[in-house]
C-alpha cells in the first residue's frame, strides 16, 4: 500500500520551496531576458533543468522503500531523469560562466564539443544503467543502491562545478569593479549540495535546493550588473 511518510512530507516541502524559488527567479528575470544576451539564455536553461531535476527527485523519493514491485521501473526512470538533469545543470553552469564573463555576447556554441565530452559520456552510461545498474539500482523492495560508477559520475559533476568556479575566479581577478555579490557565492551552495549528496545517500534532496540558491545569487549579481550599466549611462 502506498502511504506517505513524514520523510515524504519533508521532501515535498523542501522541493516545493525549491520550485517556488526557481519560479520566482524566472518571474524576476524578465528584465534580463529582454537583453537577449547568450548568457541570459543559458541561465533560463539552467532554471528549466533545475525544475526538471526537482520534480524527478520528488517522484523518486515518494517511491523509495514503498515495496511495490510495479513501481520499480518508474522509480528507475525518475532517478535517471534526475541525474541526467543534474549533469546537464553542471555542464550548462560551466558553459554559462564562460559566456557570461566574456560580456554575455560570446558565441553560445563555441567550445561546447570539447568541454562536454565527459558529461555526454555519463549521459549515455545513464541510459545504459537502466539495464545494467552500473551507476545505481533499485531492488524489488524499491530500495535505492549506489553502484560502482556512481562515484565517477559525481566526479564529472564536481569537475564542471569547480571548472565554473575557476571561470568565476578568473573574472574576479581580472575585473576592476567589485561585484555586489561575491563571485564565490554563486557556486558555493551548488558545490556544497553536491558534496553533501556524495557523503549522505539520503541527502539527495539537498541538490535541487543548493542549485536554486546558486541561481538566486547569480540572478542578484546579474541584476546588479544591469543597475550599474543603467546608472553609468545616466
Amino acid at each position: 500500500m502506498f502511504e506517505l511518510t513524514i520523510r515524504d512530507g519533508a521532501v515535498l516541502i523542501l522541493n516545493g520551496a525549491t520550485l517556488l524559488m526557481v519560479f520566482g527567479i524566472m518571474g524576476a528575470s524578465s528584465i534580463l531576458r529582454k537583453r537577449g544576451r547568450n548568457d541570459d539564455k543559458l541561465f533560463l536553461i539552467l532554471m528549466l533543468l533545475t525544475v526538471v531535476a526537482t520534480i524527478a527527485d520528488s517522484i523518486g523519493y515518494l517511491m523509495d522503500g514503498k515495496a511495490i514491485p510495479q513501481l520499480r521501473i518508474p522509480y528507475l526512470v525518475s532517478m535517471t531523469v534526475f541525474y541526467s538533469a543534474y549533469i546537464l545543470v553542471s555542464m550548462t553552469w560551466y558553459h554559462y560562466t564562460k559566456v557570461r564573463f566574456k560580456g554575455g555576447g560570446a558565441n553560445i556554441h563555441r567550445g561546447i564539443r570539447p568541454s562536454y565530452i565527459a558529461g555526454t559520456v555519463v549521459e549515455i552510461i545513464l541510459l545504459v544503467n537502466l539495464f545494467t545498474g552500473w551507476i545505481f539500482s533499485v531492488d524489488d523492495a524499491l530500495l535505492y543502491h549506489r553502484n560502482v560508477l556512481f562515484w565517477p559520475m559525481y566526479a564529472v559533476i564536481l569537475f564542471y562545478a569547480f571548472a565554473g568556479f575557476y571561470n568565476l575566479e578568473k573574472y574576479r581577478v581580472k575585473t576592476t569593479q567589485q561585484p555586489l555579490i561575491p563571485v564565490w557565492l554563486y557556486a558555493f551552495p551548488g558545490i556544497l549540495a553536491v558534496i553533501i549528496t556524495i557523503a549522505f545517500q539520503t541527502a539527495a534532496i539537498a541538490a535541487p535546493m543548493g542549485i536554486a540558491l546558486s541561481l538566486a545569487y547569480t540572478h542578484l549579481g546579474s541584476i546588479n550588473e544591469v543597475i550599474d550599466m543603467e546608472a553609468g549611462e545616466k
